[in-house]
C-alpha cells in the first residue's frame, strides 16, 4: 500500500455492534472483539 493511501472503513448492521467497546461473540461470550481489532491496527491494518 503506498504511504500516502487513505483507507475508510464502513460498518453496517451487526458490523457496527463488533467495533463498540467491550462487544463479545455472541455465540461465545468469552471472545472479546477488542483485543482482536487492537491486534489488527498494531498490525497496521
Amino acid at each position: 500500500m503506498a504511504p500516502k493511501t487513505t483507507l475508510v472503513v464502513v460498518a453496517l448492521g451487526d458490523g457496527v455492534n463488533f467495533l463498540m467497546d467491550g462487544a463479545k461473540d455472541p455465540k461465545n461470550p468469552n471472545i472479546e472483539y477488542g483485543p482482536l481489532i487492537s491486534d489488527l491496527v498494531a498490525r497496521g491494518v
